[in-house]
C-alpha cells in the first residue's frame, strides 16, 4: 500500500479554464483532438492535461458532438479524470509521458499511453468513477480490469490504482522513480 503520498483528493478540483486545442478532421470526417505535446516527457502534466480536458468541455458537452450520434461528456466525468490524473500524477516517475486525452462516443473520456503497435495502456473514465483499464506491454501480454475512483478517493486507497502505475512502469522500463 503506497502511503508516503502527500495528497487530499477531496481537495481536487477541475479548472474553470483553459486552453483549448483545436479539432481537425480526421479521414472520414470524425474529429480528432491535437494534442500539442501530449505524448512526450514532461515534468509537469498540468498545461497538457488541463487544455485537453477544456477542449472536450468545450465541444463535447452536447449531444451528437462529433456528428456521429455520440453522447455529451459530462462535467462529472471532467472532473473524475482530473482526480484521476493528480492521483496517477503523484505515483508515477517524474519523466513518465503525458497521457493523450480524447473525448469517447460514449460520454467517457480516454485516457491512453501509447508506445508502439505492441505496448499501450488505455484507461476509460466513466461519469460513475469507474475506470476501465487495457494494456498491451508487449511481451509481457495484456492486461485488463476496473478501479473504483470514488473508493481510491473516498478510502484514500491509492494502493486501488497501482496495477495502472505498475503497467505504466512497464511500457517505459528505463524511467524510474517517484515524483517528489
Amino acid at each position: 500500500m503506497t502511503t508516503a503520498v502527500a495528497i487530499d483528493p477531496a481537495s481536487l478540483t477541475m479548472p474553470s479554464s483553459g486552453s483549448v486545442y483545436p479539432r481537425t478532421a480526421a479521414a472520414g470526417g470524425s474529429p480528432q483532438w491535437v494534442r500539442s505535446a501530449l505524448g512526450t516527457a514532461s515534468l509537469d502534466w498540468a498545461p497538457a492535461v488541463t487544455g485537453a480536458l477544456a477542449g472536450i468541455r468545450a465541444e463535447c458537452g452536447r449531444a451528437n458532438w462529433d456528428g456521429e450520434g455520440a453522447t455529451p461528456v459530462a462535467e462529472a466525468t471532467l472532473d473524475l479524470t482530473l482526480r484521476f490524473l493528480d492521483l496517477l500524477y503523484a505515483l508515477v516517475p517524474r519523466a513518465l509521458p503525458a497521457p493523450e486525452i480524447t473525448p469517447e462516443p460514449d460520454g467517457d473520456v480516454d485516457v491512453s499511453w501509447y508506445v508502439d503497435s505492441t505496448r499501450m495502456l488505455n484507461v476509460s473514465v466513466g461519469p460513475t468513477g469507474r475506470l476501465a483499464f487495457a494494456a498491451q506491454l508487449g511481451p509481457l501480454g495484456s492486461r485488463h480490469g476496473t478501479v473504483r475512483l470514488d473508493v481510491v478517493v473516498r478510502e484514500r486507497r491509492l494502493d486501488a490504482i497501482e496495477d495502472i502505475v505498475r503497467h505504466l512502469s512497464s511500457l517505459y522500463p528505463g524511467i524510474t522513480g517517484r515524483r517528489a
